[in-house]
């Protein structure tokens, strides 16, 4: 039996298929190498995550401006985290929160930002300010990126102090 030659479908020596993203739109290309990072990143594979690192980044910038919206905004800014970028991670979240002030993932986005800079009374003013609109914000069912964040934001919730 011949072996099979390596494509998108096919594993090569016992790995994986290699997923085929030729055919799929800009979002799902983007949405698709984010959960490949994601993955990799909580199994602390950080080899994975720095090889895949670029392509989100490209990913990202091939975007129409309709799908960065504030879920591809949230995940462009926790590998901007990641790889210890806080001024871009910082400046995503601002985006976030220009569209809409009050939004759960700026705000855990500028907490994180600011713990990680060491800016303890920034992360505790943004934790605040996230504690403060929590309920009225997951409330709000124009906001599906919540869904899909659902339990970082409860986390989150729980570990900010109530005032």
């Amino acid at each position: 039996v011949a072996a099979a030659a390596a494509s998108p479908g096919n594993p090569v020596a016992g790995g994986t298929p290699a997923p085929d993203i030729s055919q799929m739109t800009p979002r799902e290309q983007f949405d698709r190498i984010i959960e490949r990072v994601t993955t990799a990143a909580a199994r602390g594979d950080s080899n994975t995550v720095e090889r895949f690192w670029t392509m989100a980044l490209g990913a990202y910038q091939n975007l129409p401006a309709a799908d960065r919206n504030a879920d591809a905004q949230f995940d462009m800014a926790w590998l901007h985290l990641f790889a210890a970028q806080y001024p871009q991670a910082k400046a995503l979240a601002d985006t976030i929160m220009a569209a809409v002030p009050n939004h759960l993932l700026g705000y855990y986005l500028r907490a994180t930002v600011a713990k990680a800079q060491g800016d303890s009374v920034g992360a505790r003013e943004a934790g605040k300010a996230f504690r403060a609109h929590y309920d009225a914000e997951m409330a709000n069912k124009n906001r599906p990126e919540y869904g899909l964040h659902r339990a970082l934001l409860e986390k989150f919730r729980d570990s900010v102090k109530t005032p």
